[in-house]
C-alpha cells in the first residue's frame, strides 16, 4: 500500500485564534522525490492559513498537487503576524529597490514569511524509528509537552524550546530545527511504491533460500 500522510487534524491545533495570526506553509517539490527538479527544490505555492476552515477549504488543492508533481506540504507550526510581515515586506521591497534589483520584489513574501521570529514551537526531526520511544519517555521526565507528527522517514517531534544540552548528549542523531515547518501532506509517488515493492518480494525470496550446510565427515 502507498504511502501517504495526512496530518491536517493533528496539526490544526496549531492554528491561532487571534485575527492577526495565521500559519504558513509552502507546497513544494523536492529534488529526490522528481526528476523535475536539476538542482534546487521547487516551490509550487505558499500558503497562508489563517484559520481551520482555510485549511481545510485548500485540502483538495493541496493534495492535487502534491500528487500531480510529487510534491511535499510544509506548515510551519510558529505563527506569523500579518502586521510585521507587512511591514518587513515593505522593508525587504525597499532595500531591493535601493540595490537596483526590483524584480526580487516579486519573493519577498515568501522571504519576509520564512524569516520570521520569534519561535516558540521546534521540530525535533526523528529518522532512526528505533529510538523514538525513548525520546518520548525523556520528555515525560522533563515534563515536556509535545505533539508526534509522521513523516515520509520517521516522525517530527513538535516542542517548546528548552536547554537542549543534554538531550543532545543523550540522542546526538536528531536534528532540532527552531524554524522550520512540519509536513502537511505527502502521497508517496507510484514509482517509489513498486521500488519498494520489489524490494519486498526479493527480501522474502531471499529468507525462503534453504540454508545449506556442508556435512561433516567422520
Amino acid at each position: 500500500m502507498k504511502m501517504i500522510i495526512n496530518n491536517f487534524e493533528i496539526l490544526e491545533k496549531f492554528i491561532p485564534e487571534d485575527h492577526d495570526l495565521f500559519l504558513y506553509g509552502q507546497i513544494m517539490i523536492r529534488k529526490k522525490d522528481s526528476m523535475l527538479c536539476k538542482s534546487n527544490n521547487i516551490v509550487l505555492r505558499d500558503l497562508f492559513i489563517k484559520n481551520k476552515d482555510d485549511l481545510y477549504k485548500q485540502l483538495p488543492i493541496i493534495k492535487k498537487l502534491c500528487k500531480d508533481f510529487t510534491a511535499r506540504a510544509y506548515l510551519n507550526p510558529n505563527p506569523r503576524s500579518y502586521k510585521k510581515i507587512a511591514v518587513d515586506i515593505a522593508g525587504l521591497c525597499l532595500d531591493r529597490v535601493r540595490n537596483s534589483s526590483e524584480h526580487g520584489c516579486t519573493r519577498v513574501v515568501s522571504s519576509a514569511c520564512g524569516q520570521y521570529t520569534p519561535n516558540r514551537i521546534w521540530v525535533s526531526d526523528i529518522d532512526d524509528i528505533n529510538i523514538i520511544r525513548h525520546v518520548i519517555d525523556y520528555f515525560k521526565t522533563i515534563d515536556i509537552k509535545f505533539t508526534k507528527v509522521p513523516t515520509p522517514n520517521g516522525v517530527h517531534l513538535l516542542h517548546e524550546g528548552f536547554d537542549t544540552r543534554v538531550y543532545r548528549k543523550h540522542f546526538p542523531s536528531i536534528e532540532i530545527h527552531k524554524n522550520n515547518p512540519t509536513i502537511l501532506y505527502y502521497q508517496e509517488p507510484q514509482e517509489l511504491y513498486e521500488q519498494e515493492i520489489i524490494r519486498r518480494m526479493r527480501a522474502a525470496a531471499e529468507r525462503k533460500k534453504p540454508n545449506h550446510t556442508n556435512d561433516t565427515l567422520g
